[in-house]
């Protein structure tokens, strides 16, 4: 059971020791979450269209934190500055405390990440949300546009959680295991346990996944290259 980073790891790194298509079999995928754009309060900026203006204005004096190379915040990071015509650098740090703190202490002015992760900071006054990732609001962040909204639908990013086993298992019990998972998320979200963590239950076949994780790394693989960015 991983995170999306699992799925887009080769891209990013030179020494993966996995493909993530060809080593696993593809189970079920669990849930997805949007990500958040904070910045950092120190900053007058208060909407996307003011951020990219200053951006443009003055591009030396910003930057974007991520937590992980690969992680879904880093793709969207990337393609933020793509969609925008924007070179904004991408300071990367071990894990998503370190970012966030650097972010909310003025450090660096802004970062992409999971909801589930930056809201806390956002509702305790620590940084300011700009944008949730995706073409709808979150729940947990009514307030916050979608980037939909802003007229950028491309940053369709999120945070996925997903099951998988050895290369090679029976079709049989792939769709076993793969219903028990779709069970488990029904009563989760049921509970209003996905809910409170900002998720979107998902409840597919396991050949619906196999053809999300396609689409995915399809994508992360065309944005990383237009970005002429370079494993590390």
């Amino acid at each position: 059971f991983h995170a999306s980073t699992h799925n887009v790891a080769r891209l990013v790194l030179r020494d993966v020791p996995y493909d993530p298509l060809t080593g696993f079999t593809p189970i079920a995928l669990a849930g997805q979450a949007p990500l958040i754009h904070i910045i950092a309060k120190s900053r007058s900026e208060k909407t996307v269209k003011e951020i990219v203006a200053a951006v443009r204005a003055k591009p030396d004096a910003w930057s974007f934190a991520t937590a992980q190379l690969g992680a879904p915040g880093h793709l969207a990071e990337v393609a933020f500055n793509q969609y925008n015509g924007l070179n904004v650098p991408i300071v990367v740090y071990r894990g998503t405390a370190p970012a966030a703190n650097d972010v909310a202490g003025g450090h660096v002015p802004m970062m992409i990440e999971a909801i589930i992760s930056l809201l806390p900071m956002v509702k305790g006054g620590l940084v300011r949300a700009v944008a949730v990732t995706g073409n709808k609001r979150s729940k947990l962040a009514p307030d916050v546009p979608a980037m939909a909204e802003l007229g950028l639908p491309q940053l369709d990013f999120g945070a996925w959680w997903a099951l998988w086993g050895p290369p090679g298992m029976p079709a049989d019990l792939v769709r076993t295991l793969n219903g028990w998972v779709n069970d488990a998320v029904k009563s989760l979200a049921a509970d209003g346990r996905f809910d409170a963590l900002g998720i979107e239950p998902a409840a597919e076949t396991p050949e619906a996944f196999v053809q999300f994780l396609h689409a995915d790394l399809d994508r992360s693989a065309k944005l990383l290259k237009t970005a002429k960015f370079q494993p590390q």
